[in-house]
């Protein structure tokens, strides 16, 4: 179950977060190739879905659907503060980039966020690592049943649901390639 791990945040921290901040209403796109953008930790808003996306040799995959009022920020926080993805909207979003120092000084002081942030971290990390077992020992149609149960479980929660994956972005996350490729594009 996602928890939002605002709740975790006290005021006082979320009046720096507040003075530390840029705010961004973003729309649908396409990602572009070969982006990794050079920013700090995100907070994905209410009602926002977004992408994360890798490329590799001009080749995108979807990695993962960030849920609202979720966190946005990988390895690169403590590696090299960089997002080593790109992040698209599938949908209207609002995303707040919070300052890396503050992120930081908020990990260091506060240890109910801070096991809480490690716990989501690790639970989004191993979501990543069956996707990529299951990618590579299924053929398309397990592929495409996988993504709807990802959809249905972990993004929506209910069996009705918009189908908010356009077909290139099906395509990415499915990962598809070759003539398969051509009939989803």
């Amino acid at each position: 179950m996602h928890v939002s791990l605002i709740l975790f945040v006290e005021q006082r921290e979320l009046q720096l977060v507040d003075d530390h901040k840029i705010h961004v209403n973003s729309k649908p796109v396409r990602p572009s190739r070969n982006r990794e953008p050079y920013v700090a930790c995100s907070f994905c808003e209410q009602r926002s879905r977004q992408t994360l996306y890798r490329g590799v040799e001009g080749r995108l995959a979807i990695l993962r659907i960030v849920k609202p009022t979720s966190f946005i920020g990988g390895p690169g926080i403590y590696y090299d503060q960089r997002h080593h993805f790109t992040i698209t909207a599938l949908v209207d979003s609002s995303v707040c980039f919070i300052d890396l120092q503050v992120f930081k000084q908020i990990l260091k002081g506060n240890q109910a966020f801070a096991e809480e942030f490690l716990k989501d971290f690790s639970r989004d990390v191993l979501r990543v690592y069956n996707r990529l077992i299951y990618l590579t020992q299924k053929q398309m149609p397990g592929r495409m049943a996988d993504a709807l149960l990802y959809l249905h479980d972990e993004i929506f929660q209910q069996l009705k649901f918009p189908m908010i994956l356009s077909r290139f972005d099906l395509a990415d996350f499915l990962p598809v390639a070759g003539k398969c490729r051509k009939s989803f594009t």
